[in-house]
């Protein structure tokens, strides 16, 4: 097969071929000065873990076609490891379409010039299927709308319209969601790995094939344990409000006010108004000897260390399906503490692996974290079966195989009529229901 996959990611790897401008600091003094070495974080870790898998994979061609700022070139493609890769500059009238997708919400006639780019490599490399990773995003996802007489299978990283959004995450934009719709509805395939996506995608498409994907998720690397500096540790990559830290900050205070002091470590990047919440709740409230702030860590292996230092992982998630940082903190042997989402439940399939509660559920959350710190025999038994389960279920060898399957069982039927295999479709009836 000769796969393109439509998605937003980087890496080091890849990063080390383009030719990338150095970051502007933004401030009058960087015109009189000689600007600073760039700094590109990496994004979107769930697409380079896939790519890794797909490097296995030498009988199929693989192109990879990204968004990538900061590229001196409009276009630049190379071959790493049998991939081949194509990163094209979004940078170019991002304010200006940002300014009509709000003028024009409903409008599907914006980032013409990343469609048009798009559109070429599309032409160029002749896909038998694309793989879009993430309807939601406009400034790519946009192009799967000029793609005609290709299969276009829907890898849902979320699904944007859901009705809670605003209300679990504190914004909601009505172009990302109107974008997102149309997509779903023109398409015939999909993927998910939750329930409540299942149910979203079938609403915006009742005819629509959904599969059953999960995504490829980094093993951390074995991080030495010592002694444990916390007893709760928050993290993300972004920290916003479908993360969850200020419920976290939340149950602190519950358990406070119950006589039990407990210390959290909150690790990532929080927007300058969600960081304001934060301190404001911690000041008013007394919390300042209690929380430590560790800020982001644009090393993986780094955050991992300091992930380490607590005792137990309290990711009070709203809006993901199973977040990476659960995976992770399973992976890393910590006890969990989480919300019900639409896929947390099915961690505890085979016995109790996760600790749940209500989303919003204060109490119910403080509850959770006060049974881990009475009883270290619970916090062993969750958290070595939570490491079984991820270890079995979300194997990315098998994830990578059933995605590569999945494409094969299209293809077949597009060509040949032949049925999709009931196994390889998400089944309803699997997961519990949120």
């Amino acid at each position: 097969m000769r796969l393109a996959f439509l998605c937003h990611f980087s890496n080091p790897k890849v990063r080390g071929h383009l030719d990338l401008l150095p970051r502007d600091r933004r401030t009058i003094k960087s015109f009189f000065e000689q600007r600073p070495k760039a700094v590109y974080s990496d994004f979107a870790p769930w697409v380079s873990n896939l790519i890794v898998e797909l490097e296995h994979y030498k009988e199929h061609q693989f192109h990879i076609i990204s968004p990538h700022k900061g590229m001196v070139k409009m276009y630049q493609g190379f071959e790493l490891d049998s991939v081949h890769y194509h990163f094209y500059n979004s940078d170019h009238l991002r304010y200006y379409d940002m300014f009509m997708t709000k003028v024009f919400p409903n409008s599907m006639k914006h980032y013409l010039l990343n469609r048009h780019l798009v559109k070429r490599i599309i032409s160029k490399v002749k896909p038998d299927i694309v793989n879009l990773i993430g309807a939601e995003n406009p400034y790519y996802s946009s192009a799967a709308l000029d793609i005609k007489g290709i299969p276009v299978y829907l890898t849902a990283q979320t699904v944007y319209s859901n009705a809670k959004r605003k209300q679990l995450s504190g914004f909601f934009d009505p172009y990302r969601a109107a974008l997102e719709k149309e997509i779903y509805s023109r398409f015939c395939y999909a993927g998910c790995e939750g329930r409540l996506y299942y149910d979203l995608i079938k609403k915006m498409n009742p005819q629509i094939n959904v599969f059953k994907m999960f995504f490829s998720y980094k093993k951390p690397p074995l991080v030495e344990a010592g002694e444990p500096e916390f007893d709760f540790v928050n993290f993300a990559g972004r920290m916003g409000e479908s993360k969850g830290a200020l419920d976290a900050l939340e149950a602190l205070l519950f358990l406070k006010n119950q006589g039990i002091t407990a210390s959290l470590n909150i690790i990532g990047r929080a927007t300058s108004g969600y960081q304001d919440k934060m301190e404001t709740f911690i000041e008013e409230n007394d919390l300042s000897d209690q929380v430590t702030f560790s800020g982001y860590f644009k090393e993986h292996i780094d955050m991992f260390r300091q992930v380490k230092k607590s005792r137990f992982a309290l990711l009070p998630i709203k809006l993901d399906v199973i977040s990476g940082t659960i995976i992770e903190a399973a992976h890393l042997g910590l006890p969990i503490v989480t919300y019900i989402t639409s896929g947390t439940p099915y961690l505890n399939k085979d016995g109790e692996a996760v600790l749940l509660s209500k989303i919003g559920n204060i109490e119910e959350l403080a509850n959770n974290m006060k049974m881990l710190l009475e009883n270290p025999e619970l916090g062993r038994t969750i958290s070595n079966a939570a490491k079984l389960l991820v270890e079995t279920e979300f194997d990315n060898s098998i994830t990578t195989k059933n995605l590569l399957d999945s494409f094969v069982a299209i293809l077949e039927y597009e060509r040949n009529g032949s049925p999709i295999p009931e196994g390889l479709l998400f089944d309803p009836n699997e997961f519990p229901v949120y």
